[in-house]
């Protein structure tokens, strides 16, 4: 995540940036102090340049080798790139005295562990009562490694004080929207949106709340007018498709997709998979096939946790149109992959009694379904084996 940016937008940071991308250039690298070399890690780290992030880094630790700014810088590369275990060794040596970044870098850790007492104690520390920012920053923390609810909380104790601030409404706004209370959400949007009636950005978070209540024709409106303000806001399309898809819109919507790639470059692969989860939420299995089996041919290495998501899916819709053969094949592979999926056992095992006549598909095997009841993760396995209107991951992935 970074620590908050506090790089200054003068001549001085414009010097320094250009000196340095100078040196990289020509290959010849001269003396930087620790804290130069920490402004420019955290310069690449928010723009998730993350060659550029361990390059710098590791310049800057063999001209100091003991340098804490420098060390946090570490972590939060290594926080970013999922490498936690090196994110505990960074911190081991670093006080919390020392400095507030190590305080936000051990709260990221605890929540990894889902320790959030943990996180909590640890944010009691920091002097932030009267500092908007900081209260502004605790709660992205929050939001942002999935405690929506711990955000909220956080937020409403400071509600009266700074309602008035923008940016502590929008979070205020986009806590509610993701703990479900989106009727509070719709309210704090309209207010923003009176303040600033041309901000695509708070339209299409209003278009988001009116699709989650299932009221697609307001989410169109919602994006019409972030389109009126701008064009090419690539989400607004995402969500006009999204709505026009469940109002059985089809090619509306495909060609509202089509625009979101135009004004911004998708990646093929997360193209196709979105193209696949709106198909398969509509039961129309046939036509998520071939977007699935695109998605799993294009998968990069960068990438591969994708294709567990393909696998959720693609031997169910194989298994549902009937082509057994084939479903057993990617389901196989899925259970190479992933041995110890339970979701990928079951779906064997109806894939198997499919293929003998011994079942319905539409009715649960009995004696895994007496097994599963026994784990406590999987109470509602039948559902999920082919859960309509799972399409939220793909969002995840491009707001990241």
């Amino acid at each position: 995540m970074g620590r908050i940016n506090k790089i200054p937008d003068d001549d001085a940071w414009e010097d320094l940036l250009s000196r340095y991308e100078a040196m990289k250039a020509s290959g010849n690298y001269s003396y930087l102090d620790a804290e130069e070399i920490a402004d420019l890690a955290n310069h690449y780290l928010n723009l998730m340049e993350m060659e550029e992030v361990s390059a710098v880094i590791e310049y800057g630790l063999k001209l100091h080798p003991d340098s804490p700014v420098i060390r946090i810088e570490q972590g939060f590369y290594y926080l970013d790139m999922d490498q936690s275990e090196k994110a505990r060794e960074v911190i081991r040596d670093l006080s919390e005295d020392w400095n507030e970044e190590v305080v936000f870098l051990k709260v990221e850790l605890s929540l990894i562990d889902k320790n959030v007492e943990e996180a909590r104690r640890l944010f009691e520390t920091l002097d932030y009562a009267e500092d908007k920012e900081q209260i502004i920053r605790i709660a992205c923390v929050w939001l942002d490694t999935g405690f929506a609810d711990e955000a909220l909380a956080f937020l409403e104790r400071f509600l009266d004080k700074y309602q008035g601030e923008e940016e502590f409404l929008s979070l205020y706004a986009e806590s509610c929207q993701e703990v479900g209370k989106l009727e509070d959400a719709i309210k704090y949007f309209n207010i923003l949106l009176d303040r600033h009636p041309y901000s695509a950005t708070y339209w299409v978070a209003l278009a988001r709340c009116y699709y989650d209540l299932e009221e697609y024709g307001k989410c169109i409106e919602a994006c019409d007018f972030a389109l009126a303000a701008e064009e090419q806001f690539t989400m607004a399309h995402l969500f006009r498709g999204d709505a026009l898809f469940m109002l059985g819109e089809d090619q509306k919507a495909i060609a509202e997709y089509q625009k979101s790639t135009t004004f911004q470059s998708l990646p093929s692969v997360l193209n196709n998979l979105f193209f696949a989860l709106k198909y398969f939420s509509q039961e129309k299995y046939k036509e998520a096939i071939p977007y699935l089996m695109n998605v799993l041919e294009e998968i990069p290495d960068e990438q591969a946790h994708l294709r567990v998501s393909v696998y959720y899916y693609l031997p169910s819709a194989l298994l549902i149109t009937g082509e057994i053969a084939e479903a057993r094949k990617y389901c196989h592979e899925w259970l190479k992959y992933c041995p110890r999926d339970v979701q990928a056992h079951l779906l064997w095992c109806r894939i198997s009694a499919a293929a003998k006549n011994d079942i319905s598909l539409d009715k649960p095997l009995k004696k895994p379904s007496q097994w599963l009841r026994r784990r406590k993760n999987c109470m509602n396995w039948d559902r999920s084996v082919c859960r309509p209107n799972s399409i939220s991951m793909p969002y995840r992935l491009l707001r990241k």
